[in-house]
């Protein structure tokens, strides 16, 4: 979190602590920090403890597994960019039958 400019305090008791490396274990340390970065932001006045956040951390669900295999040096696949968007399917049709409508219009 210090990295990503949100440097608070972490004097926790033993059972806070607990329960912080439970929610690591559970959700990982970058979702807890892209979490807490959401939170700082929205904050009213600067967190000045890491109690701050446990709230929010503590009610994330947990992420889904991982695929085998999936690391960092695996790229993501974009199944969006192989394939039309639907919106562009049917503003092509709209397209298409207004230049019908326009050649029948013409003809007559």
């Amino acid at each position: 979190m210090s990295a990503a400019g949100m440097v608070v305090s972490w004097e926790l008791s033993s059972g806070e602590w607990l329960l912080l490396h439970a929610l690591i274990e559970r959700c990982g340390v970058q979702v807890l920090v892209d979490h807490a970065g959401g939170a700082w932001q929205a904050a009213r006045t600067r967190p000045r403890s890491a109690r701050y956040f446990v709230s929010g951390w503590r009610s994330l669900p947990t992420p889904p597994p991982r695929a085998p295999g999936a690391g960092p040096n695996v790229v993501p696949l974009n199944p969006g960019a192989a394939r039309p968007s639907t919106t562009d399917q049917r503003v092509r049709a709209g397209l298409d039958l207004a230049a019908q409508l326009r050649e029948q219009e013409n003809a007559q």
